[in-house]
């Protein structure tokens, strides 16, 4: 059998609601990685950086770019914490 074949059984092989679980699984591990992201980019010094990248290119300065990364991750998370709180 194919794994991917599983998906489109859905939640009839198992138990346990295997599409919640695949979604999750892969959302929580893109908002982590975003995090680690942002981290990597907030430690480096490089003129290379994303946000350092997009200052060179726009007229508006680096800190906005990094302080739009920040706000976009902090609102997935906020979403993600609303959702798990609404479910308990």
């Amino acid at each position: 059998m194919r794994p991917w074949r599983l998906w489109w059984w859905g939640d009839h092989v198992v138990a346990v609601p295997l599409r919640a679980g695949v979604v999750v699984g892969v959302g929580l591990l893109l908002l982590a990685g975003a995090w680690e992201s942002l981290g990597d980019v907030a430690r480096s010094r490089s003129g290379g950086a994303d946000h350092r990248t997009l200052a060179a290119l726009t007229p508006l300065p680096a800190g906005f770019w990094w302080v739009t990364w920040v706000l976009v991750n902090a609102g997935a998370t906020w979403l993600v914490v609303r959702a798990v709180a609404e479910l308990w």
